[in-house]
């Protein structure tokens, strides 16, 4: 983390957190070999308002979590992501938030894909978790694919079980 301020002549200026040394950012195209795509898309060396600079003091937040509560780590992602949109830390926490709920109420649960729901035991898929699909794709603003929640599980269970049975 920097904290970004302009001189006297108006040039930004960075102060790294953990030195102390103050640079300007092409310092910091150089050293991390940020292009100017990158740049232009805003993420990278961005000046923050106050309420997106006060978001990303969340990130520590979230690592403290590790990996021990993935819905905790989802609200506070959601509260950064919610300040600032283009927080790609805060995207990959809630990324990895979702993945940690899924692999804890179905991947650990069912390591079959035949005894899982919708597997040949004929499970419901209508009572599985809205975050099963929706909820990630509509917190990062992707929006959800073109076939349902339940035909989309299903045709991931058909593959993962045809893997399986293809690995005998």
């Amino acid at each position: 983390m920097l904290v970004k301020f302009r001189d006297d002549r108006g040039e930004w200026l960075d102060i790294e957190a953990t030195s102390g040394i103050v640079v300007n950012d092409a310092f910091y195209r150089r050293k991390l070999s940020i292009s100017p795509a990158a740049l232009k898309n805003g993420i990278y060396l961005c000046p923050l308002a106050p309420k997106e600079a006060v978001a990303a003091l969340l990130e520590p937040l979230m690592a403290s979590y590790g990996r021990r509560d993935p819905q905790k780590i989802i609200e506070v992602a959601g509260m950064a992501l919610g300040a600032n949109s283009k927080d790609t830390s805060a995207m990959i926490y809630i990324a990895d938030g979702y993945y940690d709920l899924f692999k804890q109420r179905y991947v650990d649960r069912y390591p079959d894909p035949k005894n899982s729901a919708g597997g040949s035991s004929g499970g419901n898929l209508d009572e599985s978790p809205e975050f099963l699909l929706g909820e990630p794709c509509r917190v990062i603003g992707m929006g959800t694919r073109n076939c349902s929640r339940q035909d989309y599980l299903l045709q991931s269970v058909a593959r993962e079980k045809a893997r399986r049975e293809g690995q005998k």
